[in-house]
């Protein structure tokens, strides 16, 4: 810019960010922000969420992860368009951390847009709950 300020601001895919000021010039500069390494591991924190199914579309077999704070009660339930349930992938108490369900009789329902509803609930009490879409296609 004319006044001297940042003019360009992007990160890096070594995480660190890079911002140049005083446009594009002789005078201009260019600074980098790298991160240090912290004490605190942020892959181990843990929040109650749900992924995209994968593959998605699914023909036979599609995985779904799911993470959780704190061991809870979980329920995974496909829907389809309807809001009709199709089947029930998880209805159980689960430890913290990260999971994996397979569904592996995707074949035996009809080409189309589904939904599958993840709730988490302590002492009976919903405290998350996420839905996310998944297309069949054979």
């Amino acid at each position: 810019t004319t006044s001297g300020g940042l003019t360009d601001i992007k990160q890096g895919a070594n995480g660190c960010i890079y911002a140049m000021k005083g446009g594009y010039t002789t005078a201009g500069a260019i600074y980098r922000i790298c991160p240090i390494t912290l004490s605190l591991d942020e892959s181990s924190i843990l929040t109650n969420a749900i992924g995209q199914n994968y593959p998605n579309p699914a023909d036979n077999i599609t995985q779904i992860d799911y993470r959780l704070a704190q061991s809870a009660d979980v329920s995974i339930i496909v829907y389809d368009v309807t809001g009709r349930t199709i089947k029930t992938v998880v209805a159980q108490s689960v430890q913290a951390g990260k999971h994996t369900v397979s569904l592996n009789d995707m074949s035996n329902y009809a080409d189309g847009a589904y939904f599958y509803k993840f709730e988490v609930k302590t002492n009976g009490k919903l405290i998350h709950a996420e839905t996310k879409r998944m297309i069949i296609a054979k």
